[in-house]
């Protein structure tokens, strides 16, 4: 990563405190084990492959959310009855269905100040890892996006409501009301609230119950890929509604109510419930 982002061995040798042979005796193991060069040297220093822009992409991401877990630990040091560190999903701020939930938290920190209450906005994907882990107390999010298991337990806390989002350009988007069996012949994108199976899956359920199947579903790697193909008039998707008002290029039609209805929980280890996180539970 370093290397790639300063696009030279010799400055990554530097920043890195190694020498130069042996980043370069790294570097070599390390493209060896993927089969295909990583960079492409040159006079100027080096620059990525295709294949190195990619898993460049895909691991800088990952380095910067550990760097995070790294310094939020600081902040944990002390009692731990006066942290109530909580996960909360990427469209938390930009769904009114959460109101219920930031109204929760505001009661929380007003009745217990001398908690801290560490709010951490992650994608779907990773919630999960967090209680897997073990690394917050709680995790808020739709029901859907926890694995069932025996070492987590969940509390409802308010239903989420399922929209079509589609971009505000599309001919179908020109009427207050959306007729469904129009969408029978458009490819729609899951939101990735687990692995790509489970998404697609959910996504179907949904579409079922309000007669309708799209042409194709397809699983992106995260929401906002999702929420930038419907704005781009690319496909459509369905999920909670995005209230955030500098987005105009999106317009939304409810889904019916779906049975079981969906909700929005939270979720904890059963072996990692502290006194603040109970206190928390108990105002639900």
């Amino acid at each position: 990563l370093t290397i790639a982002k300063l696009q030279s061995i010799t400055k990554a040798c530097e920043i890195l405190y190694i020498s130069q042979p042996a980043l370069s005796k790294i570097l070599k193991r390390f493209e060896d084990n993927f089969g295909t060069p990583l960079f492409v040297r040159n006079n100027h220093g080096v620059s990525l492959t295709a294949a190195g822009k990619h898993l460049y992409t895909q691991l800088m991401p990952i380095y910067n959310d550990l760097e995070i877990a790294f310094h939020s630990v600081k902040d944990m040091i002390g009692p731990e009855d006066r942290f109530l560190n909580i996960s909360l999903p990427i469209m938390f701020d930009l769904c009114e269905d959460f109101n219920p939930v930031r109204n929760l938290i505001e009661r929380f920190k007003k009745q217990y100040p001398s908690v801290r209450v560490i709010e951490t906005v992650l994608d779907l994907k990773k919630l999960q890892n967090m209680l897997d882990i073990r690394f917050v107390d709680l995790v808020i999010a739709p029901e859907y996006s926890i694995s069932p298991s025996k070492l987590v337990a969940t509390k409802r806390i308010c239903e989420v409501q399922q929209w079509i989002t589609m971009s505000a350009n599309h001919p179908l988007a020109q009427e207050d009301t959306l007729d469904f069996e129009q969408l029978n012949d458009i490819p729609f994108l899951s939101i990735p609230y687990q692995e790509a199976l489970f998404s697609n899956n959910l996504l179907s359920m949904i579409c079922r119950q309000n007669g309708f199947t799209p042409k194709s579903i397809e699983c992106p790697p995260n929401y906002a890929t999702a929420i930038h193909s419907a704005m781009n008039g690319n496909t459509m998707t369905v999920g909670p509604r995005n209230v955030d008002s500098s987005i105009q290029a999106l317009k939304y039609y409810p889904l019916k109510t779906l049975e079981p209805p969906l909700y929005a929980v939270a979720a904890w280890s059963k072996n990692n419930l502290n006194r603040a996180a109970q206190l928390f539970l108990s105002m639900i």
